[in-house]
């Protein structure tokens, strides 16, 4: 309404002065540092050279909406844009403005006197437009997420009623909302002062952006500071699960971040007492780097204070960043007291490193270190641990090195490195190194250069195994050149390949000698594939030449051998529907025959270089040499059989798969052929047969079997039977047998299984026993706390200890002393989530856990 209205006349030019003013309905729009343009002040200028076009489309838009939003009650946007067009207009007729300002002048003054008369309502306060300038900075955007941003957005205010006073300052009653850019506050009551510089809003703050949401008691807002202030507030972010309270709360553009006084902060979920929180006199949260800095601080757990901090950065995300990661506490009778203390280092984007101090009270204290790089060419890793002196080895050093690099050599060469290096054989044994095990026998070392094109490839490769134990070291590839040519034929169905090696082996063994080997094997196949068989030809000719050194002499000898080889094999793919328990199912039934036949050529001159026996599973059967080299290629006139069958849902989910297969040998052996002698003579090979079964998606079942059926005897089996309802719910019982792995006897059963109780509980337990020598290998039970934002892991475990410096394989792997200890593992999340893999609970140990695999699972 209304109070008061005096029209004043000054030298050329008339001003309405209004000494208060009450608006309902208000929607007010303030702009970076606005010119106003008052509801009844209009200033008559003369027209001059410096008023020009611009300035008066200005006021002439101001002026028209002005007197049509009061006057007739006309939307104001809608006026806006008509006056555009308007303006063009007056442009193309050549109106001169002098002529139309007077008259929109007086317009405005009678609309004014009408006014007092008749109580109109406002649609719109109208200000003056932003500049070039203004238009500029507010396209450029804000730079801080947390960040507020005011001098780049206009802010605007909407109430149910306003109160302008005449010193220019207004207050907003009923339903308050500030809005500028993407953010909002809502309030009961706002005030503005007279240059409209500071916004003061009081009672039920609510503020609302893309990153934090805010609720207070009071708030301030400071358009020349560019920042907010909110008093008793409580703040959650909206992108990461932090949140807390605040005595007072400052989000500042210059700062580009969140100021809290007399604060907490925690990530764990809203409750009355968070499990753990941190309260601090003072928190900053940068947007910029995305982490928290908190002063003078006391880290609760379940409202009770454990520890003090004077200072104490911490994560607001999961990106990475420089800092301390939690640390591992353990005990063990070999290492004694274990303590691992972690420090990340955020070096750039594309590189980073991790640094370990690790002290064990029975031996020292080890520095590992871990560096990783990523480029454009390829990635790579430098793994480094070291111990000055072992308290427990004779006081020597003790050391483990690895190499690791895979990307782009040059051009169309591509590389990769695993260079891996040790000061002894137990030092994998005693501390564990990366991912190898406990138990591990041996560790190679290789550099590779590789380039594949459309119809050959070449490959070059430095290799060398690290045997650990007192037992003869395997020779080194010096290097080993392959190389292989498959050209595309005319002919249909008919494919040639050829592939040739050149390799030197090299030995500082005394009882072993150096060889140059080189070898080709051109091959030409013919494959006929069909939905319902398939079959295929195929012709080798194996071609050998070594040239060797001849122990205990200076001098080499030279042997070739050349082999044919054919093979002929195929398959038949049946299948029928059924009905398995009432629910439809497709049976397919394949079988399979290959007929293989190889020559008869003594080798017994020559040595084993890097050839050994293959374990003979189903797919075995099928292979073309048993040996995984080419030094020793076993005579073949023998027929393979075998038959898979599978039984397929309606999903086409794969249930359950059994296959069994044998090899039968047309003639005897006329060649000493290592481990070879005892089942050609007899005719037939072992047995073998595999079966999976997955029931109900929740019952898994293993079973591998190779069985001799003359002599009525296992040689080796592998069963394993999983009950998993889920990643947290699981069970493993497995059983191994071979009555003859390296001279030694295995006769194993284990059981481990992991059980989530609740939300945050885990327990989980294994067990390994030994059948032959009724003893425990090894054993383990824990448990493990895990919330949102922290967690806790105990474990207890005995294992038996592998001696490594047997003098020959003959002797125990195992001595019959016990290694007992426990390990404590801790997790936080400030920021990010704390939650670990629940499977890497089972990982660590000798006997890891296996997931059980199913194709289309």
């Amino acid at each position: 309404m209304l109070q008061c209205l005096n029209l004043e006349k000054t030298e050329n030019c008339y001003k309405c002065l209004v000494n208060s003013i009450e608006i309902k309905n208000i929607s007010l729009n303030l702009l970076p540092q606005p010119r106003l343009f008052s509801l009844f002040e209009y200033i008559i200028r003369p027209h001059s050279d410096e008023y020009n076009t611009t300035t008066f489309r200005n006021e002439f838009r101001c002026l028209l909406i002005l007197y049509m939003s009061f006057y007739v009650n006309f939307p104001a946007n809608l006026l806006n844009q008509l006056f555009r067009l308007g303006f063009f207009l007056f442009n193309m007729f050549g109106i001169p403005c002098f002529l139309i300002r007077p008259l929109v002048s007086v317009l405005l003054i009678s609309s004014a006197f009408s006014l007092v008369a008749a109580e109109k309502t406002a649609e719109k306060v109208c200000f003056a437009p932003e500049t070039p300038q203004q238009r500029k900075a507010e396209s450029e955007g804000d730079s801080s997420q947390l960040a507020l941003d005011i001098t780049r957005q206009s802010v605007v205010i909407e109430a149910n009623s306003m109160k302008m006073a005449q010193d220019g300052s207004a207050s907003f009653h009923g339903q308050v909302n500030l809005t500028y850019g993407d953010s909002q506050i809502s309030a009961n009551t706002a005030t503005t002062d007279r240059d409209k510089n500071k916004i003061i809003a009081r009672g039920g703050i609510q503020f609302d952006s893309d990153v934090v949401e805010v609720t207070s008691r009071n708030v301030e807002a400071d358009m020349t500071l560019k920042s907010l202030e909110f008093v008793e507030s409580n703040y959650r972010f909206k992108q990461t699960p932090g949140h807390g309270s605040a005595k007072s709360l400052k989000v500042s553009d210059t700062d580009q971040g969140v100021t809290l006084s007399e604060a907490t902060y925690t990530s764990c979920p809203p409750s009355d007492e968070p499990e753990w929180q941190l309260r601090s006199s003072e928190i900053f949260l940068s947007a910029e780097t995305e982490r928290g800095e908190a002063w003078h601080s006391r880290v609760e757990v379940l409202g009770v204070p454990v520890l003090y901090l004077p200072y104490v950065s911490f994560p607001l995300s999961e990106k990475r960043a420089s800092g301390f990661l939690m640390p591992e506490i353990g005990s063990s009778s070999q290492n004694g007291a274990d303590i691992l203390i972690p420090y990340y280092w955020n070096l750039a984007p594309n590189y980073d490193a991790t640094t370990e101090l690790r002290m064990m009270t029975n031996r020292g204290l080890m520095l590992n270190n871990e560096a990783r790089y990523m480029g454009s060419q390829g990635t790579g890793m430098v793994t480094f641990h070291w111990l000055n002196n072992d308290k427990s080895f004779n006081g020597d050093a003790r050391n483990a090195m690895q190499l690791m690099y895979n990307g782009q050599a040059w051009d169309d060469w591509q590389a990769y490195l695993n260079i891996n290096n040790f000061s002894d054989d137990s030092f994998v044994s005693d501390f564990g190194f990366l991912s190898y095990n406990r138990v591990d026998t041996h560790i190679e070392s290789v550099l590779s250069l590789y380039q594949q094109q459309k119809d050959w490839s070449v490959e070059i490769n430095v290799r060398q195994f690290e045997v650990f134990g007192d037992h003869l070291k395997p020779y080194r590839a010096l290097p080993e050149v392959k190389f292989e040519y498959f050209p595309e034929l005319a002919w249909p169905h008919v494919s040639a390949r050829l592939p040739a090696e050149l390799v030197y082996f090299d030995t500082n063994e005394e009882q072993r000698g150096s060889a140059l080997r080189v070898h080709t094997e051109p091959t030409m196949r013919w494959h006929k594939y069909e939905p319902a068989w398939e079959l295929s030809a195929e012709t080798s000719v194996l071609a050998t030449a070594y040239y060797q050194e001849r122990l205990q002499e200076n001098k080499h000898d030279t042997i070739t051998r050349v082999l044919p080889r054919v093979r002929l094999n195929g398959q038949l793919f049946l299948e029928k529907p059924i009905s398995w328990f009432g629910k439809p199912m497709t049976q397919t039934l394949e079988p399979r025959v290959q007929y293989l036949w190889v020559p008869q050529h003594d080798q017994d001159d020559i040595r084993f270089y890097d050839s050994t026996l293959l374990q003979d599973d189903f797919h075995g059967l099928f292979r073309v040499n048993r040996y995984s080299g080419v030094d020793r290629i076993l005579e073949a006139n023998q027929l393979t059989i075998g038959a898979t069958s599978r039984l397929i849902n309606d999903r086409n989910q794969e249930k359950l798969e059994f296959s069994i297969g044998q090899i039968l040998f047309f003639n005897e052996p006329k060649g000493n052929i290592v481990d070879e002698n005892e089942e050609l003579a007899r005719g037939e090979s072992a047995v073998a047969m595999d079966l999976s079964a997955d029931i109900r998606n929740t019952w898994f079942l293993h079973y591998g079997l190779q069985y001799d059926t003359q002599l009525e005897q296992t040689k080796k089996s592998q069963l394993t039977i999983d009950y998993r309802r889920d990643d947290g719910h699981f069970v493993q019982l497995s059983h191994r047998y071979a009555p003859n792995i390296s001279n030694n006897k295995i006769n194993m059963a284990g059981a481990l299984g992991q059980w989530t109780i609740d939300q945050n509980w885990q327990v989980f337990a294994s067990y390994y026993h030994d059948l032959t020598l009724s003893r425990n290998l090894e054993s383990r039970l824990g448990f493990q706390y895990q919330s949102c934002c922290w967690g806790i892991q105990f474990s207890w475990q005995s294992s038996l200890l592998s001696e490594l410096e047997a003098d020959s394989l003959a002797q125990d792997e195992f001595s019959d002393e016990y290694d007992r200890g426990f390990m404590l593992r801790f997790t936080a999340g400030f920021g990010g989530n704390s939650r670990s893999n629940q499977q890497s609970l089972l990982q660590d140990g000798t006997f890891g856990y296996r997931r059980p695999y199913f194709l289309n699972q």
